[in-house]
């Protein structure tokens, strides 16, 4: 059973087990990424996160659910702080932008 799926949910991420270990398949930040342990697929979702996309909550939840002896429940990140967060480096990016075709200028 998939952790998140395509479009499902809104997700921009497909992530499944397989016998290779935890696949983020048709990753749009690297071509299949595979992870070895649900931390380290929890670290790459945050990635994706931090790129803008998509990732449900249930599936980082899920993913902290399978990791050994893991009996705190994670609250996954308000919607708008990710929003904040992204808005936040868009501006800083645009600014830092600016200033370099100041410089060229």
């Amino acid at each position: 059973m998939s952790y998140c799926r395509f479009a499902w949910d809104g997700s921009d991420v497909y992530v499944f087990p397989s016998g290779q270990g935890i696949e983020c398949c048709g990753c749009k930040l690297q071509q299949n990424y595979t992870a070895g342990t649900p931390e380290e697929m929890i670290a790459h979702l945050a990635l994706h996160r931090r790129a803008g996309h998509y990732v449900p909550p249930e599936a980082i939840n899920r993913l902290w659910h399978e990791i050994p002896g893991a009996t705190t429940r994670r609250e996954p990140e308000p919607t708008t702080l990710t929003i904040a967060s992204i808005q936040l480096e868009v501006a800083l990016m645009q600014a830092r932008v600016e200033e370099l075709q100041k410089k060229k200028n």
